[in-house]
């Protein structure tokens, strides 16, 4: 079974795009991983999918290179689709070095992971909306 890692998928986009995919397919198992700041909530995805077996959540942010190995050492990720960055502009404004590290690191993280650890992976997907 091909699974997906999908980050961000508490937030609005992502969490509709794992409800979404829920509802057309059951072909895939998703690891939905998001730091959970402001805006998300686990509650954005369906209780029905958040109790399926083919659902986990994992909280947690993607500058943790070793949690990111971990995930990806333990499970043979197929397809990423990357939603996660801190997006509310004031965040740039009044703590821009936490905003490039979650958004310029974390994204390199995810990169440098897949490269070294990740031979099974087919396709990444990066969505940015800032």
């Amino acid at each position: 079974m091909d699974i997906l890692f999908i980050t961000g998928g508490a937030g609005f986009i992502g969490s509709n795009f794992i409800n979404k995919l829920f509802e057309h397919t059951d072909e895939y198992h998703v690891i939905n991983f998001d730091a959970l700041y402001y805006c998300a909530d686990q509650n954005n995805v369906l209780e029905k999918i958040r109790n399926s077996d083919k659902y986990q959540f994992i909280h947690g942010n993607l500058q943790s290179y070793d949690l990111l190995k971990y995930i990806f050492e333990s499970n043979r990720i197929t397809h990423i689709i990357h939603f996660a960055a801190q997006s509310h502009v004031q965040t740039s404004f009044t703590d821009s070095i936490q905003y490039t590290k979650d958004n310029i690191l974390g994204t390199h993280n995810l990169l440098e992971v897949v490269r070294l650890h990740c031979p099974t992976l087919e396709r990444f997907i990066h969505c940015s909306t800032d």
